[in-house]
C-alpha cells in the first residue's frame, strides 16, 4: 500500500500550490512546504514528514494516503434499472449516405470505421427506436431524438415521419429534436417543416470559403461546399429569422490553417457572427495516419486565451475577444464547479470520465444496434451494446463504465481520479485480442492530467488576480 499523500504539486509565476485529492480542494502554499512536500514525494522511502509547516495539514485533515481499494464504479448494480427508465435521447442513423466527401470525416476511409454507404433506416426500425425511447424514460419527463448520417436530409421525408410520430406518442414528455447537417440541403420547405417544429440544428461550417472548401466538397464534382451553406444560412436569416435562435455551428479545425483567419471570420462574418457555435481540432482517434500539428496555431491560440484573461480581470466585454478560445475558459470555469470540497475517496470507486452508455446520448445505427454515442467507432463490436430487438447488452454497457480496470493500480494512485475525462471511446481497440488497448488508455491518461494541470494553472492564476468566477458577473462581462 502506497503510503505517500496522494496529491498534485503545481505552480504558477509566483505561487505555489497543492490539490489533494481526496479533499478535492486546491492549497495555497509556502515555497518551503511546496520544496519540502516536492522532495517527499520524490523520495523512495515512505515516512512521515518531521515538519510543524507540513504537520498542521495533517491536523485539518490534508495528505492522507488514502486511496481507492477497487476501481468500480459503486452504480454497477442498479445499471439495469436506471438504463430501464432513464434514457433521455436517441441518436437515428437515418442514413450512411452523404452528399458531401470532407477529407477529415470519420467516414472518409482514413480511420478506422466505416465509410459511407447507401444503406438506411427503414421507417419501422425508427419507431421501434423512438418507442424503446419513450418505454425507457420513464422517470423523466424530457425526452430527445435526433437525426445524424451521413446527411440525414437526404432522407427528408423519412424524418417528417419520424418526427410526426414521435409527437404522438410521446405520451406527455416533452420532445425536443435535434439534426445535425452540412447545411446544403435546407430549403425553403425543409426549412419551414424543421421551424414549425422547433428542430435544433447544427451545421458544419469550418471558416472562410478558402479554408471550408479546403476539406469539404460535394460528392459528384468535388467542388467546395462553402457557397451553397452560406446562401442557405442567409436565406434563413432573411425568411426565417427567428430560426436562427435554433441552429449551432460545429467547427471543425485544421491547425494547418491560420488561425486567425478562422478566428475573425466567425467574430466579423455578418451572417454569422451572431449564431453559437462549438469547436475542436480534427479528430486523431482511430484515425490511420499522423495528423501533424502547427505550432504557429496554438501560439495563437495562447495569446487569445491570455487576451480573454485580461479582459475578464478588468471586466470588460469579451464580445469581441475569440469565440474559439472561449471554450478555454468555459472549461476553467467548469473546473471551478467541480472543485467542491469532499469526503475521503470512498474503498470503491471510478474515475469520473465515463458517462453512463446509452443512457444520454444512445446511437442506434441504421441495422438497429446500440452504441454509447455517435462518436465511436461502429466498426468496434466492443462498443456494441445491445440492439433494438433484444435491448441493452449490460455486460457491455458495465465494461464500458468500468473502463478504469483496464489499468486498475494507475488508476488507485492517480491524483486525477476525481476529475478524470478519459472515455471508452477514445481507446482503440486491440485487433489481436479484442480488447480495449491498454496502451492507448495509458496515453490519455497522461494527456488528460497534463490539460488538467494546464487548467488548475489558469484557474489559480485568475484566483491571483481577483477572479470571483461568480456566474451572474460572468454573464455581464460576456453579454454587457
Amino acid at each position: 500500500m502506497n503510503s505517500k499523500p496522494l496529491i498534485k504539486l503545481f505552480r504558477t509565476n509566483d505561487k505555489y500550490y497543492m490539490y489533494d485529492t481526496n479533499k478535492n480542494t486546491i492549497l495555497n502554499i509556502s515555497n518551503k512546504q511546496y520544496n519540502s512536500l516536492e522532495n517527499y514525494m520524490k523520495d523512495d522511502i515512505d515516512h512521515y514528514i518531521d515538519s510543524e509547516e507540513i504537520n498542521e495539514f495533517y491536523k485539518e485533515g490534508f495528505l492522507s494516503s488514502n486511496r481507492v481499494k477497487d476501481i468500480e464504479s459503486p452504480y454497477n448494480g442498479v445499471l439495469p434499472s436506471y438504463l430501464d427508465s432513464n434514457v433521455g435521447m436517441i441518436i437515428l442513423q437515418v442514413t450512411q449516405q452523404c452528399n458531401f466527401r470532407c477529407e477529415y470525416c470519420v467516414y472518409s476511409g482514413n480511420y478506422l470505421n466505416r465509410t459511407h454507404s447507401s444503406k438506411k433506416m427503414d421507417i419501422s426500425m425508427a419507431f421501434k427506436g423512438i418507442d424503446f425511447l419513450i418505454n425507457h424514460s420513464r422517470n423523466l419527463s424530457k425526452i430527445d431524438v435526433s437525426f445524424y448520417g451521413g446527411e440525414p436530409l437526404l432522407e427528408f421525408d423519412f424524418i417528417k415521419q419520424c418526427i410526426d410520430y414521435a409527437e404522438k406518442k410521446a405520451e406527455g414528455k416533452k420532445v425536443t429534436f435535434y439534426m445535425t447537417t452540412n447545411g446544403s440541403l435546407l430549403t425553403d420547405e425543409v426549412v419551414e417543416f424543421l421551424y414549425k417544429h422547433d428542430v435544433m440544428l447544427t451545421i458544419s461550417l469550418d471558416g472562410p470559403k478558402e479554408i471550408h472548401d479546403k476539406h469539404r466538397k460535394f460528392a459528384f464534382n468535388n467542388c467546395g461546399t462553402f457557397d451553397k451553406v452560406i446562401k442557405n444560412v442567409m436565406n434563413i436569416e432573411k425568411k426565417f429569422p427567428q430560426y436562427i435562435n435554433n441552429i449551432l455551428f460545429n467547427v471543425v479545425i485544421d491547425t494547418q490553417n491560420d488561425f486567425s483567419c478562422i478566428d475573425k471570420f466567425f467574430l466579423d462574418y455578418e451572417s454569422i457572427k451572431d449564431i453559437d457555435m462549438i469547436s475542436g481540432v480534427i479528430s486523431g482517434n482511430n484515425i490511420k495516419s499522423i495528423i501533424e500539428m502547427n505550432e504557429d496555431y496554438y501560439l495563437k491560440v495562447e495569446y487569445e486565451l491570455f487576451r480573454i484573461f485580461y479582459y475578464l480581470l478588468r471586466k470588460h466585454n469579451t464580445k469581441n475577444c475569440s469565440r474559439i478560445v472561449i471554450e478555454r475558459y468555459s472549461q476553467i470555469l467548469k473546473l471551478s464547479e467541480e472543485l467542491m470540497p469532499q469526503k475521503m475517496l470512498s474503498e470503491k470507486a471510478h474515475p469520473s470520465g465515463p458517462c453512463i452508455p446509452g443512457a444520454q446520448r444512445l446511437f442506434m445505427n441504421v441495422d438497429g444496434f446500440f452504441y454509447p454515442c455517435e462518436r465511436v467507432s461502429e466498426t468496434s463490436e466492443l462498443m456494441q451494446i445491445g440492439h433494438i430487438d433484444t435491448g441493452f447488452d449490460i455486460k457491455k454497457v458495465t465494461s464500458i463504465f468500468n473502463i478504469g480496470k483496464l489499468n486498475e493500480d494507475d488508476c488507485k494512485n492517480c491524483w486525477a481520479i476525481r476529475l478524470c475525462g478519459v472515455c471508452a471511446g477514445a481507446l482503440d481497440m486491440d485487433t489481436d485480442e479484442k480488447e480495449f488497448s491498454k496502451k492507448k488508455r495509458e496515453e490519455c491518461c497522461k494527456n488528460v492530467k497534463a490539460s488538467l494541470e494546464e487548467k488548475f494553472k489558469n484557474y489559480c492564476f485568475l484566483k491571483e488576480f481577483g477572479h470571483s468566477f461568480d456566474k451572474n458577473e460572468e454573464m455581464t462581462v460576456f453579454n454587457d
